[in-house]
Formats: structure tokens, C-alpha cells, sequence
């Protein structure tokens, strides 16, 4: 018994005592499966192997490989690149600093050599990354929370320019551990329940949020926020029914 494969390697291939290791060569004469499944795994055959699939390859799959080894390798360029200015970008929100600090922050890691690229290097780019990461922070809170029931905690001030903006939490177990998230900002329409009830439930719609898994409210306990008759929470346990 021998390997057809095997043989025609032996005759291109230059190593003297391939016939010392390879019995399928000269003639094997044990006939198990075991025997031909060992010869299948063994080095010498598999060197033969490929070899044979490289002889039969053609010039434009040979080209199509190289240029799909250089199209990752541009890829994985660029990805590393994004990796710097994301995390520029973090550092520069978790530090409260205006996003043009951004701009200083990617000349810095030029000057240490790092490679960065010539796009994305302004404060606009840094919005843009910016929304990007809250993306993908809702994203991770959602998958987190699941089917489990939750609640919310909200408060709000006044920005600069005098509008109100109401910040949500939402707090929930997760692996048995309580777990609070940030969920979302914006602008109701005034601070009246009425407002900030309609405002909630968007919010939540928006995230596709069952209401009926809401289950508690956590507030500063203003009027508004925990009135018995026409409070925030009064409000929602009619929709939500908590």
C-alpha cells in the first residue's frame, strides 16, 4: 500500500532519508485504518499535501491570497489607529474637558510616534466618536439588563443656556447584583409631571424598555416627582402599573 501524494513529494524533494520515514513510499504492509489515519496526521504527508494543493493553485488565486493578506493587514492598521483616538476621546469626557483638547491630545501621540493617520483629528470627528461610544454603552447596558425587572432614578438642572435636562438611571440585578447604569439625557418640555411622564416613556420606547417591568422611581422627592395625586410617580404606576 502507498501513497500516491507521498511519492510524487519524494521525487522534487531533496531530504535523502524521507523513504526512512515515510513507509507509504516504498510500500506499507500493514493494511489497518489505523495505519492510513496515521499517515493522513504525519508531517511528511501533510508537507506533501500542501505542496500538491500550491502546484495546483493558479496564478489568480495566488493573487487573490496575497491581496487578501494585505487587505487585513490594512485593516487591522486602521482599527489600531481608531483604537487611539477612541480612547483619546474617553479620556478626554471622563476628565470633563472640552472636546478640543481632543485635537491637542492626537499631536501629542504623533510626536511620540504613534500612528494615528491623517482623518479624524478635529473636535467635529471627536462628536462623532463621542456618540459612537454612548452608542455602544446603551447597547451594553440593554443586553445586560435582558428580561429583569429594573427601576429608574432621575433628577435634572438647568444647562448654560437655562433649558432643563433631566438625566435617567436605570438600576437592576445583574448576576444577582445590583447594578446601575446610565441610560439617558435630554429636554422635557417643562418640569411638570405631565412633561417629564410623557418624556420617561419616550425614553423607554426608544430603548424598547417593557414598561411593565418597570418597578420603581427614585427621585429627589419634589412635589412634582412623588405628588399622591398628580406626581411623576402617580403618573407612571397608572401606565406602567408598578
Amino acid at each position: 500500500m502507498t501513497c500516491q501524494i507521498c511519492i510524487d513529494y519524494q521525487r522534487q524533494n531533496t531530504i535523502s532519508n524521507l523513504k526512512i520515514h515515510n513507509t507509504f513510499i516504498t510500500g506499507c504492509s500493514n493494511m489497518k485504518i489505523s495505519a492510513v489515519t496515521d499517515h493522513e496526521k504525519c508531517k511528511s504527508h501533510l508537507a506533501a499535501v500542501e505542496k500538491n494543493l500550491a502546484k495546483s493553485r493558479t496564478t489568480s488565486q495566488i493573487r487573490q491570497a496575497e491581496a487578501g493578506r494585505a487587505l487585513r493587514k490594512l485593516k487591522d492598521a486602521e482599527i489600531g489607529r481608531l483604537r487611539y483616538l477612541v480612547r483619546n476621546v474617553h479620556a478626554v469626557i471622563k476628565g470633563n474637558r472640552p472636546l478640543t483638547d481632543f485635537n491637542w491630545l492626537c499631536e501629542l501621540d504623533k510626536a511620540k510616534g504613534l500612528d494615528l493617520g491623517d482623518t479624524y483629528l478635529n473636535s467635529q470627528a471627536a462628536l462623532i466618536l463621542t456618540s459612537n461610544i454612548a452608542d455602544s454603552e446603551r447597547e451594553k447596558t440593554i443586553n445586560m439588563l435582558g428580561n429583569n425587572f429594573y427601576g429608574i432614578m432621575m433628577d435634572g438642572s438647568t444647562d448654560i443656556s437655562g433649558d432643563e435636562q433631566e438625566a435617567i438611571y436605570i438600576r437592576f440585578s445583574n448576576n444577582w447584583k445590583v447594578t446601575e447604569r446610565f441610560l439617558g439625557i435630554g429636554s422635557p418640555e417643562s418640569t411638570r409631571s405631565v412633561d417629564l411622564e410623557q418624556f420617561v416613556l419616550q425614553m423607554l420606547d426608544s430603548y424598547k424598555l417593557d414598561k411593565a417591568k418597570l418597578i420603581s422611581l427614585g427621585s429627589d422627592g419634589a412635589s412634582n416627582m412623588t405628588g399622591v395625586k398628580a406626581g411623576l410617580a402617580t403618573l407612571l404606576k397608572k401606565k406602567c402599573e408598578f
